[in-house]
């Protein structure tokens, strides 16, 4: 699956952004889209992308915006590692954190079933 047909129309800020307007989408849709991210081995690149992108716009606020939100995202999925997750330097560390709870996610909320009826229905 690419990325376009996974993230279908939703904007990155929605998902990196704990400060935008554009967060208050539903978590269950913004936990679904980064567990297929992470499933198709997206998620890492997205992110890099994401802060690139602003960095090179110089938006600080938005690039410094990226971390606070990916601990509130493994926060939300399990409380237990989210100390573990802020005691980490790295964004990498981070990512890789929240990476292994969305496996987690993507097996137990049925999100494999959610990419076949929505594929289904596009065809």
């Amino acid at each position: 699956m690419k990325q376009d047909e996974i993230l279908y129309g939703i904007k990155l800020r929605s998902l990196f952004d704990l400060y935008c307007h554009e967060f208050q989408s539903s978590n269950n849709d913004k936990m679904r889209t980064l567990s297929i991210l992470n499933h198709y081995g997206l998620l890492k690149k997205v992110i890099k992308e994401y802060r690139k992108k602003y960095r090179e716009n110089e938006r600080k606020d938005i690039v410094d915006a990226v971390k606070p939100t990916l601990l509130f995202h493994v926060k939300n999925l399990n409380p237990e590692k989210f100390w573990i997750a802020y005691s980490k330097r790295k964004m990498d560390d981070i990512i890789d954190i929240l990476s292994s709870e969305l496996e987690r996610y993507f097996d137990t909320h049925n999100v494999a079933d959610y990419i076949r009826k929505r594929n289904r229905k596009n065809c």
